[in-house]
């Protein structure tokens, strides 16, 4: 938190964080400064996820959406092709804002922001390249869109 603080970064990309580890730090940052936003990879109430951490002062969250990175027909939250682990692309858009001329406040509209995080399985080849495959549809895909 400390380093969060000190840095005030506008977006963390986080991997292999529990809902209860980013409540910690949303506390010792302050509510008002910092959210997150993320899905379990399990859909278990506290397993891991690839979320995000994000600076509320200078970034609204628009858009968040879950991609299973597994082929059509597997249920969510079961690992897919050679992985160890369900995995999933987390992607997320944000309205940003500059930083205003008083402390802590915020600035004009600066534009769109979409962000992808995921975390490749470390057992799982075939996973590692599907799942690339996948995410470079995905981004190509929504390239117009955001």
């Amino acid at each position: 938190a400390d380093f969060i603080r000190s840095r005030r970064p506008l977006i963390v990309c986080v991997q292999e964080a529990t809902p209860r580890m980013l409540e910690f730090l949303v506390s010792c940052l302050g509510e008002a400064e910092y959210g997150w936003v993320g899905t379990s990879r399990s859909l278990k109430p506290n397993d891991e996820m690839a979320g995000f951490l994000y600076d509320r002062r200078l970034a609204d969250l628009v858009v968040h959406q879950t991609q299973w990175l597994s082929p059509d027909g597997v249920p969510r939250g079961v690992p897919s092709w050679d992985a160890d682990y369900p995995r999933t692309l987390e992607i997320a858009v944000f309205r940003t804002y500059a930083q205003g001329v008083k402390p802590l406040s915020r600035g004009k509209e600066l534009g769109m922001l979409r962000v992808l995080n995921t975390h490749f399985d470390h057992v799982g080849v075939d996973a590692r390249r599907k799942s690339a495959e996948m995410i470079a549809r995905t981004i190509s895909s929504g390239a117009a869109e955001w």
